[in-house]
């Protein structure tokens, strides 16, 4: 390489204004420093962190360039990497949220049909008591999983950033009620007996 034009280094993927902007930065006497996509002996493209500077002689002529050089062609293979391995998961999310919303509306459909006509039934006052708490069970079960649902879906907006939260009141005796008489059933098959203890300065006890 010796004595050549540094022209044989070129790989043909910088435009023309990019060595533009670099001959004149050395020319006005400054430093340039960037990256070049440069052409190796064997024929191979590789990635360079360049930095350029004029040399002047004693007398302030201009006489040569120096150029320091180092081969970042692997950092560069790794930020690709991460590219693709970044934009395959935004992909991804994207699949999973389309997936969530179609899946949520799909079985909104047919929980609100049961809630609707679990709904009706509790206004049927000629009903006995326990069917009553039975069917009103039933009611609070729907509801209880169209807000999974929801919170299901709402776990995908925070992947993707769109989440927004929401301050509302709520009952905590009420809600540990009524996770007790979701599981009350099948622990009365099982002998067992559920107890709920709430400390005096619960709110709303």
């Amino acid at each position: 390489a010796i004595g050549q034009n540094t022209r044989i280094l070129k790989s043909g993927e910088h435009p023309e204004s990019f060595y533009r902007q670099l001959w004149s930065t050395l020319i006005a006497g400054k430093s340039w420093q960037g990256e070049f996509h440069n052409r190796h002996k064997d024929g191979s493209l590789r990635w360079e962190q360049t930095t350029i500077s004029p040399v002047f002689s004693e007398n302030g002529a201009l006489t040569h360039y120096i150029a320091v050089k180092e081969d970042i062609t692997a950092h560069k293979s790794m930020e690709a990497d991460l590219k693709n391995a970044l934009d395959r998961a935004e992909e991804g999310n994207r699949v999973k949220t389309e997936f969530l919303g179609v899946m949520s509306h799909e079985l909104r459909t047919p929980l609100n049909g049961i809630l609707g006509f679990a709904n009706l039934t509790l206004e049927d006052k000629r009903l006995p008591s326990d069917i009553r708490d039975n069917i009103a069970l039933i009611e609070s079960s729907g509801k209880n999983l169209l807000r999974l649902l929801e919170d299901i879906m709402n776990f995908s907006r925070i992947e993707g950033g769109e989440f927004k939260f929401q301050s509302v009141p709520f009952s905590l005796s009420e809600l540990a009620w009524k996770a007790i008489r979701l599981v009350e059933e099948g622990a009365t098959t099982k002998n067992l007996q559920l107890f709920v203890t709430l400390g005096e300065d619960v709110p709303g006890t």
